[in-house]
């Protein structure tokens, strides 16, 4: 993966642990927020 560019991943690797509850909408937002921080960084001129 390091060979490819403006690989991005989005996952629930940050949870390290089952939360007890369904972490459906906490990965939803990380997803949400990482496809943001996309959008910012592409140049659409």
């Amino acid at each position: 993966m390091r060979a490819l560019e403006n690989l991005w991943i989005a996952d629930s690797v940050p949870f390290p642990r089952n939360l007890g509850v369904n972490p459906q909408f906490m990965i939803r937002a990380t997803d949400m927020h990482v496809a943001e921080k996309i959008l910012a960084s592409w140049d659409f001129e």
